[in-house]
């Protein structure tokens, strides 16, 4: 900027010597060139006399001089402009160079007081070498401002000068961009009013150094924390049985969820965690949570049956194994996985609010999707990401008989004419209200009746969660499944049905159990035939979920047999 305000004073100098008038005769650059006189400026190549006119102009900006001088009233008039205009901009880079000079020694100053002071404190407390050299050296980065911690809308002074609506608005923008968790994003959207009370009294955001720590083992819990950016490492001890223990270290990236279970329960903090590199979180108390819930009872009702909710499942984790708990979340409880287990206005409220904010409501209604939700087999949520999300819950039976470990298997669907090989436990949607086991208990009465006398359940698995698709809706599908056990106590005999006849065998483990027909008591009026036991079932047990008929037993043979040479993803496959 100095050079190109010097470029423009020399050519308006050059302009004023080549073309403005004279009172007095000679201009200067009629001056000769030297003491023998022999050339002018005027009589010069073009790079002297811009080289000679650059030079006049950086004389009167500083203290310089040459042998040009003004010949005439208007080059005089220019000069005395050019030497108030130096003055002005010389002293103005001369204070400004002395004030960072200034502020430079001062902050070094302040910086030896404060490291001086800590160096006393720790020779007064007779503290250990080694640790004074490790606490001088993190001191001294602290101090010298090369930390690599994020800044915080606190550490802005500025923004304390501003009206405290206006503070209150620039924190609730801040907050409400970072959610993530699925529940505060259906409060966000159901409740603006509700959610803005919450940002004021229970989200905070913190900053952590490369280093620090943000809760210790054993510590109490008092906030929920969402990662806004940056990378944590998470170490706990992972007790694999009661004699071996080992660390577990755990990367934790940017929207991760920590800590939910201090919003919902009194809990101690089961791991260590530091940040990996400058991080940003944002904290929710769990006491200004609750005092958040005041003034809506909709939200309210929702917040606190979620809240059960995640404490009942939290607890069934810790009765599995409390080693497998930490501090991060578990899929058990997840927003889905909690969802299905909620009241059935609880997962209206949460649905409604979904289809709304992506408009799928219209769509819903055209593929079933609505009536589902109403029955209650099916929920909606907008996930971390802000995409709708449907679950479904899943309670499959795995029905075993005990006198050869064998257990029932799906094998195929009638459809139309034809049967169409599938391998899979049976299974069926859970409904709203209704636990596993009334669940597995409806599915062995509409689907397997003649079965419904004979069955004891005998345990149920814990909930796995899954992802999945639904192309009859194009929306993500999360699919919570639970596996349930029971036995046959009776005999098929016994029931009034013949011995069931094994239509493969297959060496396999466990062994797969595959009925090729089942006859039923005259006063049934089940025919014998296979054609007549196809209609049967169609009639009274529910095409759904039929085991076997003879027409498919070719194409069962296939399934079976690929997948006991590629094995099984898991135990619902």
């Amino acid at each position: 900027a100095i050079l190109v305000f010097n470029h423009m004073l020399a050519c308006a100098w050059f302009a004023i010597g080549q073309w403005a008038p004279s009172d007095t005769g000679p201009a200067w650059l009629h001056d000769s060139i030297g003491a023998s006189g022999a050339m002018s400026y005027a009589n010069a190549g073009f790079a002297y006399q811009y080289s000679t006119a650059m030079h006049w102009a950086l004389t009167q900006m500083t203290p310089g001089s040459m042998q040009v001088f003004p010949q005439n009233t208007w080059e005089r008039v220019f000069n005395v402009i050019c030497l108030l205009l130096g003055m002005l901009v010389f002293s103005s880079i001369i204070s400004s160079f002395s004030a960072k000079l200034m502020q430079q020694h001062l902050k070094e100053q302040d910086k030896n007081q404060k490291l001086l002071a800590l160096r006393i404190f720790m020779r007064s407390k007779d503290l250990n070498m080694r640790f004074r050299v490790d606490l001088m050296k993190h001191a001294a980065v602290a101090v010298s401002g090369k930390s690599s911690k994020p800044r915080l809308m606190q550490d802005l002074t500025i923004l304390s000068l501003l009206p405290s609506s206006v503070q209150q608005d620039l924190h609730f923008e801040l907050c409400r961009k970072c959610l993530c968790h699925p529940l505060l994003r259906w409060w966000s959207d159901f409740d603006k009013a509700g959610i803005r009370a919450l940002c004021h009294e229970a989200m905070d955001f913190r900053a952590l150094a490369p280093g620090d720590n943000l809760f210790f083992p054993r510590a109490r819990a008092e906030a929920a924390y969402e990662v806004v950016r940056g990378k944590l490492n998470y170490v706990w001890t992972d007790h694999v049985n009661e004699s071996e223990e080992r660390e577990v270290d755990l990367e934790v990236n940017a929207r991760t969820f920590i800590s939910e279970a201090a919003l919902w329960t009194k809990w101690k903090h089961v791991g260590l965690l530091t940040a990996a590199k400058g991080c940003e979180l944002l904290a929710i108390d769990a006491h200004g949570l609750s005092r958040s819930l005041e003034g809506n009872h909709l939200v309210s009702f929702v917040v606190v049956e979620y809240g059960r909710a995640y404490h009942s499942k939290l607890m069934a984790a810790l009765a599995q194994g409390p080693a497998q708990v930490t501090d991060m979340e578990l899929p058990v409880t997840s927003a889905a996985a909690i969802l299905p287990s909620l009241p059935h206005a609880c997962r209206l409220l949460v649905s409604t609010v979904a289809a709304r904010k992506l408009k799928l409501v219209k769509r819903a209604r055209s593929g079933g999707l609505t009536e589902e939700v109403k029955s209650g087999t099916t929920c909606l949520m907008v996930d971390s990401v802000g995409e709708v999300e449907r679950v479904v819950s899943v309670v499959a039976l795995r029905l075993m008989r005990p006198s050869d470990g064998k257990f029932l298997a799906e094998v195929g669907k009638v459809r139309g004419d034809g049967v169409a090989a599938e391998c899979r436990l049976p299974a069926i949607r859970q409904q709203a209200g209704e636990t596993r086991v009334e669940a597995a208990q409806r599915l062995v009465a509409t689907a397997l009746p003649p079965l419904a006398e004979a069955m004891e359940i005998t345990c149920v698995d814990p909930e796995e969660v899954a992802p999945g698709i639904k192309k009859a809706f194009k929306v993500a599908t999360t699919y919570v499944k639970t596996l349930t056990h029971a036995v046959l106590t009776r005999s098929l005999s016994s029931l009034g049905l013949n011995d069931v006849t094994e239509a493969l065998s297959i060496t396999s483990n466990p062994p797969v159990l595959m009925v090729s027909h089942l006859s039923a008591p005259a006063a049934v009026g089940a025919p014998q035939s296979s054609t007549g036991v196809q209609n049967w079932i169609e009639r009274n047990a529910s095409p759904r979920w039929i085991t076997q008929i003879e027409s498919g037993i070719s194409s069962s043979r296939s399934i079976l047999s690929s997948s006991r040479s590629g094995g099984a993803s898991s135990r619902f496959d």
